[in-house]
């Protein structure tokens, strides 16, 4: 087992979690997010384990039931995805540092099962600016459901990272649903905007 191909697992939402805004129109108010560790040591810069992320969104495919993936890049360009073969192919065209360069994760993917959206994936690249903990120096891939699927993607991921003898540190759990802001909150957040 590689001893740095790490990953947490996040359920829920903390209070630095970022929300996208499709998950709220389609009603996709359930989180677990993949919090996959950037550092390696045999590797210089940051690094992006393509495998590890098709896996997991394959994992997720599963579990949701979708009958079909679209890839979105950060160009806007979509993609039908597969297999998790095909997503570790699609996601290497985006390498442009070499042999090492696995890629850039998309920046959302779709899970539909008919003409009706399951699941979404983002991605929040924290490792190049650090981060608030548990996301410090990751590639975090959070996929919001409309049931509470947590527990099943916990337990699948379990399975498949065993199987890539990649090692889940932790698992940590937030709030239920985002938090929502009252008024208050919103007349204080556009104060701080106009008054010094």
């Amino acid at each position: 087992m590689e001893q740095d191909r790490s990953l947490k697992i996040v359920v829920g939402y903390l209070a630095s979690d970022r929300k996208l805004p499709e998950r709220q129109a389609a009603d996709l108010i359930h989180r677990t997010a993949f919090v996959l560790d950037s550092y390696r040591a045999s590797k210089v810069d940051d690094y992006f384990d393509s495998e590890l992320y098709a896996v997991l969104l394959e994992t997720v495919r599963r579990v949701v039931g979708a009958d079909r993936v679209t890839g979105i890049f950060d160009s806007g360009e979509r993609v039908f995805v597969p297999s998790a073969e095909e997503c570790r192919v699609l996601v290497r065209r985006t390498a442009t540092l070499g042999a090492d360069d696995e890629g850039d994760p998309f920046e959302r993917v779709v899970f539909a099962r008919g003409d009706r959206t399951v699941a979404v994936a983002g991605h929040e690249a924290y490792w190049k600016i650090g981060g608030p903990d548990p996301y410090h120096d990751s590639y975090t891939i959070p996929v919001y459901t409309r049931e509470d699927l947590s527990e099943a993607l916990v337990t699948e991921a379990r399975v498949a990272c065993s199987q890539l003898g990649a090692q889940i540190t932790s698992v940590v759990r937030g709030a239920h649903c985002p938090r929502r802001r009252s008024i208050r909150d919103a007349v204080r957040w556009l104060l701080r905007l106009f008054v010094p």
